[in-house]
């Protein structure tokens, strides 16, 4: 009776499984047979399982028990146990010990014994006996050895490789034996060497055995009332020396000093000559050309013609002018100075100076090679990333995604004065009612609505994933432009949630948790959004409150297998994961109409 209800439940489970078959949870089962041939295929987590030998099959058999992998085959849990791929039943069947279970020691099968055994290696043992690197040991004679895994008799000892009675001898070093017993504390080890510590002492770190009348100072002996030991050193002190690193200087000496620098850097220095900048000793004999020298890090410098620049890498700038008292860089606002690929003008009250080699842009410094000038507004590395600058505007644009109009940057896809471009045009613009489904606009595309088919996408690298950042939202509320036919768009509020990918070993979450993302598309699945999770794929900053997303982003529906493979996919992806995509829009229709 209980067999047959049994196997009611499991009809009933098999016949829900396929009923509900769209709601499974799928998972790719990869196996390979005794031929070495993989197979990767499907199966259904909640109703399956996926063996590495054998492929998938159903969790519960036609008599309502659990099924298990073993080797190349399967078992009933509730009949069968599996010792290393070998099927045994369990209870036994037959024989004397019919109706007893069996239980699993490595790839020996045993009589269970409850309370009184347990396995060491391939042995079924007695719980009064020890285990040692799976071999058994009596405990009341022998003691086990865990380093080596060796079972010794209760009084002996290793040394190296020999064993050894620890009432006779004892162990030096690594492997040397001396005929004394280890309990004898008046010999002691010094390394390999044994001593008495009532005639002798040891040297260390050198492990030299020395007589009592001296003090340990590198190799040998000193006297500590007419000698100083400086590192290893003996030196004759007479009775002004002091140690400085390996060396001596007089410390009796106002104008004698020690310049050190952590505990390998020492060098003796006389105050009057010289000056001891972070272990480093500079001459100050030419300070009647240059002023009093000063430190900056490890070099020396004179404040009248000099600057020290810098926080963690310091470097000594020339001054153009006697009264400037500041350091300017050149660079991107924020980057450290440093003594490579950064030029530096010296300045006074913020306003920087051009240094050779440099142009002006307004009142700014600027290299013509990397920088863009916009009607005297510098944009760092805009040339060396390719932007232009937008007529005689101050501003700059990248020519790839933004045009420029009447001095005003506007997103390509809307052209100037918004006009549709003419069907010789190569710029790609979504027509009213037809829903653009390629780019960040996947989003909208009927396949996008399955999840298998999105990791199947990943699966096969036809998404490129490699982005600085994989981050989870979640879509608050969806606000689609109504107002126009001419270029579909909409506004998703979303809240941050977490960068699961790890860039520099760290992940960020910015300070605002609310944004507002801009996408160029609009569709019904774009509204079905509202108040679900998201993962979207993007090396956009979010350090405004509105994001514009481009064709370089992606949103992906946030599916836990989803998810997990981004994450691994990821780690192969370079760590100077460098693309050249910006926010497809600076200047939002929302904007454009509120600024007019």
């Amino acid at each position: 009776m209980e067999r047959l209800i049994a196997f009611i439940i499991a009809i009933a489970l098999t016949l829900i499984s396929s009923t509900h078959g769209a709601a499974a949870t799928h998972k790719p089962c990869l196996w390979s047979d005794k031929n070495g041939k993989i197979t990767d295929e499907p199966y259904d987590e909640a109703s399956e399982i996926c063996c590495e030998k054998s492929g998938k099959h159903t969790k519960i058999n036609h008599q309502g028990h659990k099924i298990d992998c073993c080797g190349e085959t399967t078992i009933d849990t509730e009949s069968q146990v599996c010792c290393v791929n070998q099927t045994y039943d369990s209870p036994i069947t037959q024989g004397n010990d019919a109706g007893k279970h069996r239980i699993c020691c490595g790839s020996t099968p045993h009589i269970q014994h409850y309370n009184y055994h347990y396995c060491c290696g391939e042995n079924y043992i007695s719980k009064n006996l020890g285990c040692c690197a799976e071999k058994p040991y009596n405990r009341s004679m022998s003691y086990c050895k865990r380093n080596t895994g060796t079972v010794l008799a209760i009084g002996e000892g290793i040394c190296g490789s020999q064993i050894y009675n620890r009432s006779h001898q004892k162990c030096c070093g690594v492997s040397t034996l001396h005929n004394v017993s280890a309990a004898d504390a008046q010999y002691r080890c010094c390394g390999s060497e044994l001593y008495n510590k009532k005639t002798s002492q040891c040297c260390r770190p050198q492990n030299i055995v020395q007589n009592l009348t001296g003090q340990c100072c590198g190799k040998g002996l000193y006297n500590t009332k007419t000698e100083i030991c400086c590192q290893g050193n003996t030196i004759t002190s007479f009775g002004v020396l002091g140690c400085c690193g390996g060396g001596a200087y007089n410390i009796t000496d106002p104008q004698a000093g020690c310049c050190s620098k952590g505990p390998k850097t020492w060098k003796a220095y006389r105050k009057d000559k010289e000056i001891c900048c972070d272990g480093a000793v500079h001459s100050v004999m030419q300070t009647s050309v240059t002023g009093n020298l000063s430190c900056c890090g490890n070099q020396s410098y004179s404040p009248r013609q000099e600057l020290c620049c810098g926080h963690e890498t310091r470097i000594v700038l020339n001054k153009t002018a006697l009264d400037h008292d500041q350091c300017c860089p050149n660079g991107p606002t924020g980057q450290q100075y440093g003594p490579t690929g950064q030029q530096y003008s010296s300045c006074k009250k913020g306003e920087p100076v051009p240094t050779e080699g440099s142009s002006m842009c307004g009142k700014a410094p600027y290299n013509q090679t990397r920088d863009l000038c916009c009607n005297n507004e510098v944009h760092r590395d805009g040339t060396a990333i390719g932007k232009k600058c937008c007529g005689s505007s101050t501003w700059a644009y990248f020519p790839n995604n933004e045009t420029c109009c009447f001095n005003q940057v506007k997103p390509k896809a809307l052209g100037c004065s918004g006009k549709l471009p003419s069907s010789k045009d190569k710029t790609s613009i979504t027509l009213p009612g037809s829903p653009r489904t390629s780019g960040i606009c996947k989003i909208c595309s009927p396949e996008w609505k399955q999840p298998q088919m999105v990791e199947s996408h990943i699966k096969s690298q036809t998404i490129d994933i490699c982005t600085k950042k994989a981050i989870k939202l979640k879509v608050i509320s969806v606000s689609p432009n109504t107002t126009t036919s001419l270029f579909p768009w909409t506004w998703l509020n979303v809240s941050y949630r977490k960068n699961i990918y790890k860039r520099d070993g760290k992940t960020t979450t910015p300070g605002k948790q609310s944004f507002n993302l801009f996408l160029p598309c609009r569709c019904d699945r774009l509204d079905s959004m509202r108040g679900r999770p998201a993962l979207l794929l993007t090396n956009i900053d979010f350090n405004t409150q509105r994001i514009f997303l481009g064709d370089g982003d992606l949103i992906l529906p946030l599916r836990k297998n989803l998810m997990n493979r981004v994450q691994m996919l990821s780690k192969v992806c370079p760590n100077n994961v460098v693309k050249n995509i910006y926010s497809l829009l600076q200047i939002s229709p929302i904007e454009s109409r509120n600024s007019k």
